[in-house]
């Protein structure tokens, strides 16, 4: 054979191994759907869909909550919209949900979806749900064949994606955990549909694909957020407040600019102030249409029926130590007494229950006796809540700081505000200071907080550990790399800008300007009290003292010469001594004081509110404010509450807090209830500048001048 005769020879072996390779990529044509009546039936109902193709999943009747449950998540597949549902565990949710994602998909009402979970892992797990279901479910291959056929050509073997055709032409089909994108098959409603995994942390932001046919960028459509929070993220208000802003944020502009996104969001409430609880609550999310439901709607309550309830749970408890995993002996006693033990009681799903049992009701006593720790959390989305109150005192949640707002933005107060004070608490990178404007009942009105130096990098919700880790620190910014002298410009740039500051009420008649600033010396202690000692501004230094039930109260022990004290606070002479005046502050009673300031209601005397703003924006300062914990105790012939620091929270605002409240009350502002320091205001304040002090009290007395009367005519006028 010649040289030419073999090039051709080799030519049209290679032309013939070409056409049988794609022959054999090739899947052939696509038959019509099996039943396509079935399928029609399906197209508008999705609790029928769910039941007609996957029977042995949802095999019992639904219930009351199913069905309005089903009918929200199919109204937003349909038409956009977000929906928030907390359900018992073993309710289904996960399985209806994913499930779901597979109808709006199959009809072509979306064609982008997110699936999100706590973690990448745990969203890769959804995914491998429906590939099992599109691999393996019959009734879904017969009649939605232009979807099945070309994945189960497949065979498990995602490598023969790349090069799969229909009829000549490329399927684009992807198959694995992390990314699905549904074959492009002529006449398919689902062609080129992506479903893509991602972690509440992970990369989410920019989530896009590029349509291999038309060339076109993708963006999701709709996503599935399950279970987004663990225990230990639900147990920390800094990662609450994370996966919210993510959620909120990133996760709702998935779609890009100017687009509506469907989202539907799964999870349990495992303690109150979590992400979940502050999903569900419509005050602060009212966009979510959240719904939370309840193994057990309402307990017997009868003390006959408590009775017998026990008496079963004693019998079914000793057949469950031998073993015998039904209990017939208890059952059969419970069948007997069944109209007295459920009377008044009333479950949410009947037919919740195991076939050895009688009644759903009868099923909730066991698993709260299997179950007693976490049975409120996980079947009742009503978590036990042991640090809500104590005896004598409610403390206020997050929750309920966040909302409780007065009618004003960030910077400017209610008219009947009449004078401002402030708290600064240090730490090695950052100041953490807090604004509060007072009236003379003592109400008061958040003006501003902040941290020194600004962090805008890190986002509305960060922690100390990113600002010293990530952030910008006092080291960098004033360029010292002393922190004794990094710390000395700190102060003096954020307190003279902070002393500079106009705050005004909102008629504009008035103009607050800072009277008093404490200034936390528990770090670098010289250095905060030499700043304090020369500084021409009205600053002093204060330490914090846990005063507990064992200690000898301040009140009852004997005055030096040339010390001062008022409620929770004291300052030491410092005669004879190194040390500059400064304050020394009761931890625990101004940490009682505030969360009774917080806990009255606005309106009252002495209730204290933040600046209106969007509650995303005042969570930081909310967990702060609400960071710590009462334990009531005795001591001494007295009751008091002793704080601590919630795990996992941090309190530099709280601290700050205090101090700011202090200065109001060493100015002479008492709380409601309180009785008035001996000997009336002072006249001065030991430790101030003579300057200062004048500089505050011709603040407090002084005229508005002419062209702020003008404007606070203008404005009433324009009220009007």
């Amino acid at each position: 054979m010649t040289d030419h005769g073999y090039d051709q020879h080799k030519q049209r072996a290679a032309e013939r191994q070409k056409e049988q390779s794609q022959k054999g990529r090739d899947i052939g044509s696509i038959p019509p759907p099996k039943n396509k009546q079935r399928r029609d039936r399906c197209r508008k109902d999705l609790p029928l869909y769910l039941k007609t193709y996957y029977p042995e999943t949802f095999a019992l009747d639904w219930s009351p909550n199913h069905i309005a449950f089903l009918a929200d998540v199919q109204n937003v597949i349909l038409h956009g919209g977000r929906k928030c549902v907390m359900m018992p565990r073993g309710s289904g949710k996960t399985q209806m949900l994913t499930r779901a994602t597979n109808w709006g998909i199959s009809y072509g009402y979306r064609n982008f979806i997110a699936l999100i979970a706590a973690e990448e892992s745990a969203a890769e797990e959804l995914a491998e749900i429906l590939i099992a279901e599109w691999e393996t479910n019959q009734r879904l291959a017969e009649d939605f064949p232009e979807i099945a056929i070309p994945i189960r050509a497949l065979e498990g073997i995602n490598q023969r994606a790349k090069g799969q055709t229909c009829g000549g032409k490329r399927t684009h089909i992807t198959w694995t955990t992390k990314e699905i994108v549904f074959p492009a098959v002529e006449g398919s409603a689902a062609a080129g549909a992506v479903i893509k995994c991602a972690g509440i942390l992970g990369r989410i932001r920019g989530m896009a694909k590029v349509n291999a046919q038309s060339g076109k960028t993708q963006r999701p459509d709709c996503f599935l957020i399950d279970d987004f929070q663990t225990d230990a993220s639900a147990r920390s208000d800094v990662q609450c407040s994370t996966r919210e802003l993510t959620l909120n944020g990133a996760v709702m502009g998935l779609g890009g600019p100017g687009k509506k996104i469907a989202g539907l969001a799964s999870s349990t409430i495992i303690r109150h102030g979590d992400s979940a609880s502050r999903l569900s609550n419509r005050t602060l999310y009212p966009q979510w249409r959240a719904d939370v439901f309840k193994l057990v709607e309402k307990w017997p309550t009868a003390k006959t029926a408590l009775e017998k309830l026990e008496t079963y749970l004693e019998i079914r408890a000793g057949e469950l130590a031998q073993g015998i995993e039904d209990h017939p002996k208890a059952t059969a006693f419970y069948r007997k007494h069944q109209k007295t033990i459920e009377k008044g009681g009333r479950a949410s799903w009947e037919a919740r229950k195991y076939p050895h049992e009688i009644s759903a009701l009868q099923h909730a006593f066991g698993l709260r006796s299997d179950n007693p720790d976490t049975f409120d959390a996980e079947y009742q989305n009503n978590p036990k809540d042991n640090n809500a109150s104590v005896t004598g005192i409610h403390i206020p949640s997050s929750d309920e700081i966040v909302i409780k707002q007065y009618t004003h933005r960030r910077g400017t107060v209610p008219d009947d505000a009449t004078r401002m004070f402030c708290g600064i608490d240090v730490q090695m990178s950052s100041l953490w200071w807090y604004i509060v404007a007072v009236t003379e009942d003592f109400t008061g009105y958040v003006v501003d907080r902040g941290v020194w130096p600004e962090q805008p990098a890190l986002g509305p919700y960060f922690t100390l550990n990113q600002v010293e880790q990530g952030g910008r620190t006092m080291m960098d910014v004033t360029g010292d790399g002393r922190p004794e002298g990094a710390l000395r410009i700190a102060l003096e740039t954020l307190t003279r800008g902070l002393f500079d500051r106009d705050v005004y009420t909102a008629d504009r008649s008035r103009k607050l300007k800072l009277e008093l600033c404490l200034i936390d010396d528990g770090y670098l202690t010289r250095v905060v009290q030499s700043f304090c000692r020369s500084s021409p501004l009205a600053v002093l230094p204060a330490k914090g003292v846990g005063v507990t039930s064992k200690s000898t109260p301040w009140a009852v022990t004997r005055r030096k010469p040339g010390e001062r004290r008022g409620p929770g606070w004291k300052m030491p002479t410092v005669i004879g001594t190194d040390q500059s005046r400064h304050v020394m502050i009761d931890t625990n009673d101004w940490a009682t004081r505030m969360a009774m300031r917080w806990a009255t209601p606005i309106g009252t005397p002495g209730s204290w509110s933040l600046y209106k703003a969007p509650h995303a924006l005042n969570r930081m300062l909310s967990d702060q404010l609400s960071a710590e914990t009462a334990t009531e105790t005795y001591g001494r012939g007295r009751k008091l509450f002793e704080w601590s620091l919630k795990p996992g929270c941090e309190n530099h605002w709280k601290d700050a807090e205090r101090m700011a409240a202090v200065a109001a009350s060493i100015a002479g502002i008492t709380i409601p209830g309180d009785k008035k320091t001996s000997g009336g205001k002072p006249k001065s304040i030991p430790g101030i500048s003579n300057k200062a002090q004048a500089d505050a009290s011709a603040n407090k007395k002084r005229k508005p001048t002419l062209a702020e009367r003008r404007a606070a005519m203008k404005n009433k006028k324009r009220d009007r």
